[in-house]
Order: C-alpha cells, then sequence, then structure tokens
C-alpha cells in the first residue's frame, strides 16, 4: 500500500520468543541471511540497511538514542539520507528509501512520542516451560506451514486491495494510510467490522501513556497546579519546574537546561499530553515568545479513544453520533465494562466514565475474532 510504514516493536520479558517472532515475521515475507541485526551505529549503517533488504529488524535494543528515533521515523514515512561518496572530496551519494521496521527488546526502550506514533507496540506473553519446544522441531513445523502462511497473508492483501477505495474512516489517525488499509483486511481475515480501529486505538492510547511516564517533563507538567491556566515564556516555565521537580531531577541527561532545550521537549510532547487532557499552546508576537498551558474545560473528555463501529451501509469507520460512544480503554475486567472517556470533578481527580458493554465491541485485552469459515485471533 502506499503511505507511510508502521514500526512494530516487540516487548517481553526473557525467553517470550521476541527474536523467533521477529524471524518468522521477516521470513515470511523478506529472507535473508543477517534476519536480526544490532542497533546500527550511525544512520549511513541505517539507511544501508534499508536499502538491502525490505523490512529492517533490530533485535535486543535496550535503548534508542534521539538520532536513530528520528532516523526510523524517517524511514517509516520516507526519507533520503545525503554523505560524501567514499575516496572523493566533493561527490556524494544519496541513500533514499522507505521500509517497514520491526524492534524488539524487554524494556520499554521506543518512548518519543513521534516514534510511538507511528508504532504498534506488542508485549508478548510469557512462556510456559511445558510449552516450549526444540528450536529444530519448531522451525521444522515452520517451514512445512510457511508456504500456506504466505498463501494466506497474500490472499488477505489481494482481498484488500479490491476493497480499500470503498473504505471510509471518519476520524483518520496519524498513520491514516496504513489504518484505511487495515481495515480494508478485515474481511478477508474474518475479524468482526471495527475490530481493527477498535484494537489500534486502544494500542494508541497505551503507547500514549508510556510516552508520557518515559518523560520527566511530562511528569512534572502534570503535577503543576493547572487550577488556572498558566502562561509566561519559556525561562520562567523552566523555573517553576525546576522549583518542583527538585534537584535530583534537574541532573538527569533528559532534563532541558534551558529554555531553548524545555521548548523543543514540550512541542515533541504537546500532543501526548493533549490527548490526557493538557492543552499546551506556543504563541509568538514579535519578539515576545510564550507558552500557556491549561487543562480542557471541565467535564470534557480528555482521553477519547474513538469507537470504530461500521456504518450501517457497510463501510468502515469511526462513530462519532454520540458522545457516549467511545472505545473501550486498554483496561481488562472481569465484566468487560467500555470505557467511554475522563473527567475531572472539582478537585482536580480524574473518574474513568464507563458504559455497559455492547455485544458487537471487540474485548481490546486479547480477543478472537472469527466467521464460520476463518478463524483468526487478533492480540493487542
Amino acid at each position: 500500500p502506499n503511505g507511510p510504514y508502521i514500526v512494530l516493536v516487540l516487548n517481553g520479558e526473557q525467553g517470550s520468543a521476541k527474536s523467533t517472532a521477529v524471524k518468522v515475521s521477516r521470513s515470511l515475507i523478506d529472507p535473508n541471511t543477517a534476519e536480526l541485526r544490532s542497533q546500527p551505529r550511525d544512520e549511513r549503517d541505517l539507511m544501508i540497511a534499508a536499502r538491502n533488504g525490505w523490512v529492517v529488524a533490530f533485535d535486543n535494543l535496550s535503548s534508542i538514542p534521539d538520532w536513530l528515533s528520528d532516523a526510523i521515523c524517517r524511514l517509516a514515512t520516507g526519507g533520503a539520507f545525503g554523505t560524501r561518496e567514499l575516496y572523493s572530496d566533493v561527490d556524494e551519494i544519496l541513500f533514499d528509501a522507505q521500509r517497514p521496521m520491526i524492534l524488539n527488546g524487554i524494556t520499554e526502550f521506543a518512548t518519543r512520542g513521534d516514534l510511538m506514533d507511528r508504532a504498534i507496540v506488542l508485549i508478548l506473553p510469557q512462556i510456559r516451560d511445558e510449552d516450549r519446544k526444540p528450536e529444530a522441531e519448531f522451525w521444522k513445523e515452520f517451514e512445512a506451514a510457511r508456504p500456506y502462511i504466505l498463501g494466506g497473508l497474500l490472499d488477505a492483501v489481494c482481498s484488500a486491495m479490491a476493497q480499500v477505495d470503498d473504505v471510509h474512516l471518519e476520524k483518520l489517525t496519524r498513520m491514516a494510510d496504513f489504518a484505511i488499509f487495515a481495515t480494508a483486511l478485515e474481511r478477508a481475515l474474518g475479524w468482526q467490522k471495527g475490530a481493527f480501529m477498535t484494537a489500534y486505538t486502544s494500542n494508541r492510547a497505551g503507547a500514549n501513556q508510556s510516552a508520557l511516564e518515559a518523560s520527566p517533563v511530562a511528569a512534572a507538567v502534570l503535577a503543576m497546579d493547572l487550577s488556572k491556566e498558566w502562561q509566561g515564556k519559556a525561562t520562567e516555565l523552566l523555573a517553576k519546574l525546576n522549583s518542583q521537580v527538585g534537584e535530583q531531577t534537574t541532573k538527569l541527561r533528559v532534563w532541558p537546561k534551558d529554555a531553548a532545550r524545555l521548548s523543543g521537549t514540550l512541542q515533541r510532547l504537546a500532543p501526548n499530553l493533549r490527548a490526557v487532557g493538557i492543552d499546551i499552546q506556543f504563541e509568538r508576537q514579535a519578539t515576545l515568545r510564550t507558552i500557556s498551558i491549561r487543562k480542557v474545560p471541565e467535564n470534557s473528555v480528555i482521553s477519547v479513544i474513538a469507537s470504530s463501529k461500521q456504518h450501517e451501509g457497510g463501510n468502515s469507520g469511526v462513530n462519532t453520533d454520540d458522545a457516549d460512544s467511545q472505545n473501550h480503554d486498554a483496561t481488562h475486567d472481569d465484566d468487560v465494562s467500555s470505557v467511554i472517556g475522563h473527567e475531572r470533578d472539582d478537585t482536580g481527580v480524574e473518574r474513568v466514565l464507563r458504559d455497559a458493554n455492547d455485544g458487537d465491541d471487540a474485548d481490546i485485552h486479547t480477543q478472537s475474532f472469527g466467521s464460520d469459515d476463518c478463524d483468526s485471533e487478533v492480540r493487542i
């Protein structure tokens, strides 16, 4: 499909078959003698890896430096890298590529909001000892099943290509082309209508929360007293946050040391904070630059996961007819109640708004979707 590619991020404890999952995924569509690679040393190495394969896979990451996070974003959406040609003083060589990527690691290594916005994050479950099998036996079974798996995937893609022009989503996400094409796959894979967007929006909400939890600046902003709107210069905001968090936090490497870095950090965090009810605006008037921070109006929904129900006409879409018809939260309760939003009361305490689960809705945590002739499972 046209448009940006998704970044698949696999997390899980050691022994949860993260590397094996990456090998299986890549070997189906892009067999390579080096199916897994270590973290690249620089952007040049990343682009060379992309030019020599259709899928880029990095194994056992513990953290992602800022330059690599930005480079992965460019590679997902398409970008070029220029450098001096070897053994030449004036000639330049350009590397231009756009590739899907698979990253895996034990810890939550992908934390920057712009990367998380392009990613699907899966946490692989623990494998019990009694469920393990010798690797030679596993790969033998996989090789026997490989042509059938690939054939099924190709059938699904062909079906989606025939239907993708008929898919119309009322609410588009950042990765709009990916969301539309994946929604077109629903019928071919036997999923319930709207199942993909239900799971995808929930996954994005979890990724947004991870991005906030990984940032000490986000934590400081969330702890501010915003009973009334705060407005001022970046230097004033930095001084306020410094006094609020204490010396131990300000000595962290990721803590902004000047106003310019704070502004840059807040611009990256603005979409994530807005999703939980904190609106940040940057205003420029001649030489005066100010930042305003406020809570969204009381009793308004501050954490919205759109419900992705189908229209009666048959097209996929997000149902926004009813403000209370919002999607599930990533939380999984015994009664599988539906989280329709959040609100804050007069004391600033956030309450979770729930509604009875609709029989047509999908369980976000783990849900099987099937039809009479197809039995598929989606785990987000």
